[in-house]
Formats: C-alpha cells, structure tokens, sequence
C-alpha cells in the first residue's frame, strides 16, 4: 500500500513547481501519492488520505453530481500514458502554458505532461 499525502496548491508558480514535482515523484513510484488541494478546499477526510494501492500516484477530488467529495485514484500507467499520447500527438519541445487549477485534473495532466517532455518546472 502506498501513503497518500496532500499537496496544497495557491495558483502561484512555486505551488505548482512543489505539486509537479511531487507528481512526478509519485509517477516513478518514489514517492507517496499526491492529493492535491486548492485554496478553500476543506480539509482532506481520513478515508481520501487511507493509504492506495501501490499502482496508485494521484487521487484527485471531484463532487460530480452529488456535490460530496468523491476521490478519483489515478494509476500512474494511465497519467503516464495520457501524458506520452499528448507528446507523441503534439512532439517536442514540450513547454506547456498551465491556465487550469493544478489541484483539478486537467491542471495536474499539464504539469506531468511537460514533465514528461522535458520542460522544467514553473
């Protein structure tokens, strides 16, 4: 089982500098997943911080329809492989312009995508 740990977020550049890399840590299996949080986000229940399954390197929130918090666990095969399809359909270099909330899925694929390209942190 792997530690899930909360990495909050600001909209700042360093915030999304300690999230990607983070993230990144999570991807390769070095590091615990990452839970990010957004500013205002309350704080994270004990079940979204239960350790996940070792395959497991993000777990991102979502209210869907309900409007209760629901956690989403992302295996890092499928973050790794969204990412390398992003680079294999758009190449290199890849310097990506990070427009979303880095605690939201979309943010976060950003962040791991540029990773995965080479481009440096923000």
């Amino acid at each position: 089982m792997r530690a899930v740990e909360t990495v909050p977020t600001d909209g700042s550049p360093d915030a999304a500098a300690r999230l990607g890399a983070a993230a990144h840590a999570a991807l390769e299996g070095d590091g615990p997943a990452v839970l990010p949080t957004g500013p205002g986000d309350p704080a994270p229940t004990a079940d979204l911080l239960a350790p996940v399954d070792d395959a497991v390197a993000a777990v991102v929130t979502t209210t869907g329809s309900t409007g209760a918090p629901k956690a989403v666990l992302l295996p890092a095969h499928a973050l790794r492989a969204s990412a390398d399809a992003t680079y294999a359909r758009l190449g290199p270099p890849g310097r990506w312009l990070l427009a979303l909330p880095a605690h939201h899925i979309a943010g976060l694929q950003v962040l791991l995508r540029s990773g995965r390209a080479g481009a440096p942190p923000p």
